[in-house]
């Protein structure tokens, strides 16, 4: 079939994910690839896409959608930045007086409210610091999953 080769679609990038991993169907002793064998897309609603994916045996419902891409942008908080309530004096942890339950634990060892942060902070805590930034990456997340409702493989899929 000659078609001119203005007439078929041209297609870009979008973006790449994992959609089906590799199974076992113990049933039948076979090893399900993680291949696709169909993709459908389906109406959009809100500006995010949604897909059908299927292997032989499992049909994914995906919804594609571009969300702000958010980065670690330092691993220490400031030490020049006071941390929590540095000043108070933290409580006493002596054993004189400590009273022990049935089971062998410390009922000191409960959550207590008089606990305070030593001055001058905890110097070696490390603490991620997420930047949201005004870029946008694609991000697929699944929907759904119909595993295991027939014997037969998949051949195509539809979505009407």
């Amino acid at each position: 079939m000659g078609y001119p080769i203005n007439r078929h679609p041209e297609f870009r990038y979008k973006t790449e994910f994992q959609s089906h991993e590799p199974e076992f169907d113990y049933l039948k002793s076979l090893e399900i690839e993680e291949k696709i064998n169909k993709i459908r897309w389906c109406q959009t609603t809100n500006g995010a896409l949604f897909l059908l994916s299927t292997n032989d045996k499992t049909i994914k419902y995906w919804k594609v959608q571009e969300k702000k891409v958010k980065k670690i942008s330092e691993m220490n908080v400031d030490p020049s930045k006071p941390i929590g309530n540095g000043g108070i004096a933290s409580s006493s942890n002596s054993s004189i007086g400590k009273q022990y339950l049935a089971n062998g634990g410390d009922k000191y060892d409960l959550p207590r409210n008089d606990f305070s942060i030593p001055p001058g902070g905890f110097p070696s805590l490390r603490l991620p610091v997420v930047v949201t930034y005004d870029e946008t990456s694609l991000m697929a997340r699944c929907r759904r999953v119909y595993a295991h409702a027939h014997d037969y493989h998949i051949n195509s899929i539809s979505n009407n």
